[in-house]
This record gives structure tokens, C-alpha cells and sequence, in this order.
């Protein structure tokens, strides 16, 4: 072999050898970025989980999304499939919780954004990974159809949440069987949507539905079995069968204080529905005292801030309310207001509820043109973007305000159309409520005008 041969192959083996060592480098770069990146993202999670801990939803989702767009671009690179099945999984739970975090903001539009997208590529991760067992991630589908059936019961579009409900059960029972403590959870679920439309004795047979399965499956002393009985509770409250309401209520407590503990956020609700009785019968005293040891409760676990601690706040005005004692009523109504603007804005269920809170307060005093403002205020945090119709009409701002509702159309000539609308509504029933509080004010200023 001539020199010139030898020096041919030298060369080759040379370059063979440089590229060889340059894609190994390659490849420990990019498996270095990958796991740096990973590892950024997975800082982002855990911020936006202590963030919700902290109901500071705005913070959460803003992380969630910067984890969630990591995984997602790391998930499209990844060249090992147990790497790509990890960061698919992890990115999906983004969504899904972006999705919840939305439910909670009362920005339903958004909620149904993300958990559409949370199920539309749950269904991709399926379909491509047809080798391995996906039961768990058709579980996880089922898990967000659930959510987004309340999503949709929350704005009132009733159709679309039975629908994802009975979807939800589809996947579940297959997977689980019909005595699963799953599916029970969303036998409870469609118990709330009848009892939302007033079909008290078909949410009752639900929930005891519900209440059957936790108790063959989990025993007398799970957690499950007295939300069960928080639902039938509650449910007794409605029909105003206050003995059978407090009945099951007390049940609950007893299980949830010996499973949870005193300083539960979950026997705080217990004490809240107690309290709800006893206004309801009239016995304003022991409504304040029960209100106030959930009050006590949930400053100690959840914080100053916390929409929990709101909903005590209004819930002791409205007690005070029945008491007469109006001076205490709109300091605690105020109190409310405070923390539900500062954790979800001005565009919230929450907010109007207080606003009609308000309202009926000063209706009781005779205030009927502050009640009128405040009903109108009231609307404006339950319909997006209202507004004055003509701010070129001279009239003072308040009575322009005042005069100004909303069109509720009695049909929809399209499914399209109908949800366009619901999706400027937050809360159907406390609109509803203002506005009839409305109507009602201002018959009794036209009564007081004309005696």
C-alpha cells in the first residue's frame, strides 16, 4: 500500500472519528438543555402550585403557562418516548389546571378554552401511544370533562354540563365499574345540576346514589361519605326541611372533625351550612356563631385573603342584615367586597352577589336610590363590557345608569349564538336576582313617589 493510500485512510478514519465525536458532543449539549430547561419549567409548576395554595389565580396561571410552553416545546423534540410520555403528561396537567384556575376567576370563556385543549391533546397522547395501557389517561380525560360539566353548570348552559357529566361517567364505568367511588363523585356532580335547576328529587336520588357507593367502598368515616351528606344537607335546606337538613348536616361534621381534624377548610363549610340553617329558621344568633367558627377557621388555614374568608364575611352580613343591625352588615359586606376585587377583579359572581348583598341592605333602610346604584353595580360585575347605552344623553350618570339592563333573549335561533351569549354572563341566577331586586326597588320608590 503506497503512502499516498495510507494517508487516504488515515483521513477517512480522522473524519469518521470528528463526526462521530461531534454529534456525541452534540447530543450531550442537547441532553444538557433538556435537562436544564426541564428543570426551569419544573420550577415554574411548583410556583404556580404554592400560588393557587395562596388564591393568587392571576400568578398561577401566568406560571403554569410558562411551564406549560416549555414541556410543550421539550415534548415536540424529545427522540426517547419515555421522556416525550413525561413531558406530554406533565404539560396536560398545565392545561387542565390553567383550565380549573380560569373556573375559579369566574372566566368561563377561558376555562373552556384550556380544558377543551387539555382533552383535545389528551386524545392525540392516546392515539399515539396505542402500544402502551392508557386507561389512566382516559381517567384523566373523564377527570376534565367533569370539570368543564361544571364549568358549564356555573354559567347556567345547562345541556353542555349534563353532557360532560354523562361523558365523564361513559369513560369512568368501563374503567372503574358502576361501584367506584369516581364514578360516585360525579353522581354527585349531576346531583348539583338538578338541584341547580330546582329538580330537587332527582338531585336527591343522585346523591344517595353517591352516598351508597362511598359506603360499601370507603366505609362509614371517609371524607366522601359526608359530602355526601353535606349534599343532602344542603339540598333539605332548599326544600326547607330544616330538621332533615341540620339531620344530615351534623353527620357530616361528625365525620369530617374525626377524619380532618378541628381547623379543616372542609368542617369550615361544614359550620357555614350549619349557620345557613339556623338563619334560615330564624335563629340569627346561633347563625352568627356558627358563621364565626368558620370565619375562625379559615383565617387560621387559609390567610387574610382568601375567597373563603370573603364568603364568611358576606354570609355574617347577611345575618346581621336579619338582625337589624345595618351599620354591622355593610362593614362585613365591605370586607367581602375588598377580598373578592382583589383576588378575581370587578368581573366575578362573587362581586355581584356582594353588590346585591348591598343592595338589600340599604332597601331595608329606605336608601332605595343607593339600592338602585348598587343593583346596577351588581350587573355590571355579572355581564361583560356593559356600559351605558348613549353617554352622549344628558342625564346624571347614576339615573343613565340605573335605567340601563341587559337584553335576556327568550330563544337562540343557533347553539352558536346562545353560547356567545351565556359567555358574557358569569352568573345567570344572581342577574336574574338583581335584576328582579331592581324591578322590586323601583316599584317601591314609585309607591313612595305616588302616596
Amino acid at each position: 500500500m503506497n503512502n499516498e493510500i495510507k494517508l487516504y485512510i488515515i483521513l477517512i478514519v480522522f473524519i469518521f472519528i470528528s463526526v462521530i465525536s461531534y454529534s456525541q458532543i452534540e447530543a450531550v449539549r442537547n441532553s444538557d438543555k433538556i435537562r436544564s430547561d426541564t428543570a426551569i419549567a419544573n420550577v415554574y409548576f411548583k410556583k404556580a402550585d404554592s400560588l393557587s395554595k395562596a388564591a393568587q389565580y392571576d400568578s398561577t396561571i401566568y406560571y403554569y403557562e410558562k411551564a406549560g410552553n416549555i414541556y410543550q416545546k421539550l415534548a415536540a423534540k424529545s427522540t426517547v418516548p419515555l421522556d416525550k410520555r413525561e413531558l406530554d403528561e406533565v404539560y396536560l396537567k398545565c392545561l387542565n389546571n390553567i383550565g380549573n384556575n380560569y373556573r375559579i376567576k369566574g372566566e368561563y370563556n377561558s376555562a373552556i378554552e384550556y380544558l377543551n385543549q387539555a382533552i383535545y391533546y389528551e386524545k392525540i397522547y392516546i392515539y399515539s401511544n396505542t402500544n402502551m395501557e392508557n386507561s389512566s389517561r382516559l381517567l384523566e380525560i373523564a377527570k376534565t370533562y367533569l370539570i368543564l360539566g361544571v364549568v358549564y353548570l356555573h354559567k347556567g348552559s345547562y345541556v353542555d354540563a349534563i353532557s360532560c357529566f354523562n361523558t365523564s361517567l361513559a369513560i369512568k364505568i368501563p374503567q372503574l365499574g358502576r361501584e367506584h367511588p369516581s364514578v360516585g363523585a360525579t353522581y354527585i356532580n349531576i346531583g348539583m345540576f338538578y338541584n341547580d335547576k330546582g329538580d330537587y328529587g332527582t338531585a336527591m336520588d343522585y346523591y344517595h346514589q353517591a352516598l351508597r357507593m362511598f359506603l360499601k367502598t370507603l366505609g362509614k368515616e371517609h371524607p366522601f361519605v359526608a359530602y355526601s351528606y353535606n349534599n343532602i344537607g344542603n339540598t333539605y335546606l332548599s326544600l326547607g326541611d330544616y330538621d332533615r337538613a341540620m339531620e344530615y348536616l351534623q353527620q357530616a361534621m361528625t365525620i369530617k372533625l374525626k377524619t380532618l381534624g378541628n381547623d379543616h377548610p372542609s368542617v369550615a363549610r361544614n359550620y357555614t351550612n350549619i349557620g345557613n340553617v339556623y338563619r334560615n329558621k330564624g335563629e340569627t344568633d346561633k347563625a352568627v356563631e356558627y358563621h364565626q367558627k368558620s370565619l375562625n377557621i379559615n383565617l387560621i388555614t387559609l390567610g387574610n385573603n382568601h375567597p373563603s374568608v370573603a364568603t364568611c364575611y358576606t354570609n355574617l352580613g347577611d345575618v346581621y342584615s336579619d338582625k337589624e343591625d345595618y351599620t354591622r352588615a355593610m362593614e362585613f359586606q365591605n370586607k367581602a367586597m375588598e377580598i373578592f376585587k382583589n383576588v378575581f377583579g370587578n368581573y366575578h359572581p362573587h362581586v355581584g352577589l356582594v353588590y346585591n348583598s348591598m343592595a338589600a341592605i340599604v332597601v331595608e333602610q329606605n336608601k332605595l336610590d343607593s339600592a338602585l346604584i348598587f343593583y346596577q353595580k351588581a350587573i355590571r360585575s355579572l355581564v361583560k363590557d356593559f356600559d351605558i347605552p348613549n353617554p352622549d344623553t344628558v342625564v346624571p350618570l347614576y339615573r343613565l345608569n340605573i335605567y340601563f339592563n341587559p337584553v335576556i333573549p327568550t330563544q337562540f335561533k343557533t347553539k352558536e349564538d346562545r353560547d356567545k351569549f351565556l359567555g358574557t354572563i358569569n352568573s345567570m341566577l344572581y342577574l336574574l336576582d338583581a335584576l328582579v331586586g331592581k324591578a322590586n326597588t323601583f316599584y317601591s320608590r314609585w309607591e313612595m313617589e305616588n302616596e
